[in-house]
């Protein structure tokens, strides 16, 4: 081969020449020129009027729930707490079915037991409440409290211990949710015994049978409280 035919004439070769006396440009094939990035469709994007009205509710939800908070927390807890010795406000109701609070006996000395037919204590002190109901029913309300759901007790079993032996005492139906709220009844304790005076303060409450003596402590705090310190101060000064 002659030194002639290793030359390589310009006009024939696989690239381009630019202007005269720059460097090729390779020609790379199927490339394509970049497009301009498409335009996104309406609503994608959210505007800057909307990022405003949420971020304006979203602070409203903020003070509403932080007022509730510390409305249910500082002022309701702290500053003003719950008074332990306070009769809790429970709901119960009567054979018929209307519904009673405890708030609805303002006013009167109570003996509250809560019992079941399926509790054996809660059967063997019921003679011994009917006599002292009967003594004391002028001054003390008594109410039994038949505590529904409690071991599977049902109200039809309250009301028919209560007719086959001729009770003819106050009888109600709560269930257990509202017993619980009771003094040291997370373990559903029966039979439960409670006094509550005139302004719905506990005086003294029994867990357990309770016997003759113990019934007449107890109605004996409600009938004769002792006096408080300032009571006695108090009339020491009117003297």
């Amino acid at each position: 081969m002659s030194q002639k035919d290793d030359w390589k004439n310009p006009q024939t070769d696989d690239f381009e020449m630019t202007q005269a006396g720059d460097l090729p440009v390779p020609q790379t094939e199927g490339a394509e020129t970049p497009k301009a990035e498409e335009a996104k469709p309406d609503g994608v994007h959210m505007s800057k009027k909307a990022v405003v009205v949420w971020s304006a509710l979203a602070l409203l939800l903020l003070v509403i729930f932080g007022t509730a908070i510390y409305q249910h927390f500082f002022v309701d807890i702290i500053l003003n707490p719950p008074d332990k010795n306070k009769m809790p406000s429970i709901v119960f109701e009567d054979a018929a079915g209307e519904e009673f609070n405890i708030e609805d006996f303002r006013g009167e000395l109570l003996v509250i037991n809560f019992w079941t037919t399926k509790c054996q204590y809660c059967v063997e002190e019921m003679p011994l409440f009917k006599d002292k109901s009967a003594d004391y029913g002028d001054e003390i309300r008594f109410l039994f409290i038949n505590v529904v759901g409690w071991n599977g007790e049902k109200k039809e079993n309250g009301l028919g211990f209560f007719q086959n032996n001729g009770y003819e005492m106050d009888l109600y139906f709560c269930t257990i949710n509202q017993f619980a709220r009771m003094p040291e009844t997370a373990s559903l304790p029966l039979p439960y015994t409670i006094f509550v005076d005139a302004e719905g303060y506990i005086v003294d409450y029994h867990i357990g049978k309770i016997s003759e003596n113990r019934l007449l402590a107890g109605i004996h705090a409600l009938l004769d409280p002792p006096e408080n310190e300032n009571g006695n101060e108090n009339e020491e000064a009117a003297e």
